[in-house]
This record gives structure tokens, sequence and C-alpha cells, in this order.
């Protein structure tokens, strides 16, 4: 599994922490790695099939803190939590 989609699992771990926002935004998730999703259509969150459902929804929440955060560029009606909700359902 990729270092960037761990940290935004882990993100999404704590989601319910008061520190999230400090530690997310503390964690290093290179601008390439989302880029790379928007360009990847349409197999880019392919990977999330082959793993487990906790880790699945922990990503899911990873991404929209991330998007809260600011840490990913790509939010509104570019989001990817859209785009990988869609995968999984």
């Amino acid at each position: 599994m990729e270092q960037n989609t761990q940290t935004i699992i882990a993100i999404g771990e704590r989601a319910h922490l008061d520190n999230c926002q400090s530690f997310a935004q503390e964690q290093v998730i290179h601008r390439n790695y989302f880029r790379k999703l928007i360009q990847e259509h349409p197999n880019r969150f392919n990977f999330l099939a082959d793993l487990p459902y906790y880790d699945v929804f922990c990503y899911t929440k990873g991404m929209v803190r991330c998007e809260e955060f600011h840490i990913s560029p790509y939010s509104g009606k570019f989001s990817l939590v859209i785009q990988a909700f869609r995968v999984i359902q």
C-alpha cells in the first residue's frame, strides 16, 4: 500500500480526536498524490477494492479531513471524496 494512502487512513482513524487537525497538517502528503488521483480517471480508486472495509472507511474519512484542512487541493465539485464514494458504492 502506498505511503500516502496509509497516511490518509491514519488521519481517518484519528478523525474523532481533538488533535486530528494538527496531526493531519503535520503529515506530509504530496500534492502529486492528489494530482495523480485526478489524472488516472476512471481507475483511480480501484485500489480500494483490495483494502479491508475498515481501511476503506478510514480512507474516506481521511480524504474528507484532507479537504477540510486544505491538504487536498481538490474540493467542491472536484472533490475526490465523491469519486471515491462512487467506487465504494
